[in-house]
Parts: C-alpha cells; structure tokens; sequence
C-alpha cells in the first residue's frame, strides 16, 4: 500500500491546493535468489517483459518514484537500476552505483513519464554468499 500528499501553490500567494491518496494496491516487486553478475542490459539484450524487469505501478500521474533494493545474507552487493525508455527502445541508467549490506535497504530516485518505462536492477559485484537480493518500488 502506498500513500501520496501533494501540496501545489496557485496563483494566489496566500493559498495553495492540497490533495492526498492512499492507494491500495500491491507495489511491484522482484526477488531473486541468489543473485549473480548480471550484463549490461543493452549489450546482452534484456526484453522489458523478462521476470527480473518491474512494470511502473498502475496508478495515478506517476512522474517519479523511488526504488527500493536490498539483500539477506552475504557481505555486499553492487548494482544499479535501469528503466527502458520505450520511444528509444533502449535501457537508461538511472543514478549510479549502489553498494548494498545485509540488512539495510537502499533507495534510488527514478524518473519516468507514466506507464511508459519499466525497471531493472544489474548486479556488477557480490562479495560472499548473497542469498537474496529484493527489489521493487518503495
């Protein structure tokens, strides 16, 4: 479940317009176990509708996101997320490197135009025995 506030000013300086949502619906979300190295999704060619890529959640004028990422078990893990631009039919990479412990979740901003981009998250290092690697929007 996920929850929105929005506070937009208009014209008049001393008001402004509020809206909140609560949406009740399950958020996307992909785990996999255990995780390897994965290629650069654009050089090894990786189909938006593969098990591992997640769909933007079906809901609201969603301009951007944050996605979520974590792991169980091991010493680290290095990756970062990708969204597909679907009018260049290419992979984007969206921030830079993440390095991730056991434990702690880590968060990226994403950037999306609505229903149009799907994520993805390539690992690039795994130090010890990574058991589950989780990801999804937060």
């Amino acid at each position: 479940m996920i929850a929105r506030v929005a506070l937009k000013p208009t014209t008049d300086a001393y008001s402004s317009v509020g809206s909140a949502s609560l949406f009740g619906a399950e958020l996307p979300f992909v785990r996999v176990a255990p995780p390897g190295l994965d290629a650069d999704p654009n050089i090894a060619p990786l189909s938006p509708t593969d098990p591992r890529v997640v769909a933007w959640p079906n809901y609201g004028n969603v301009v951007t996101g944050v996605a979520i990422v974590s792991i169980l078990g091991g010493t680290n893990l290095t990756g970062r997320f990708w969204v597909f631009d679907t009018s260049s039919g290419k992979w984007l990479a969206s921030g830079g490197l993440i390095t991730l412990t056991v434990g702690a979740a880590q968060g990226s901003l994403v950037g999306n135009s609505p229903r149009t981009k799907k994520l993805y998250w390539q690992t690039t290092i795994v130090n010890g025995v990574v058991t589950d690697l989780f990801y999804g929007f937060g």
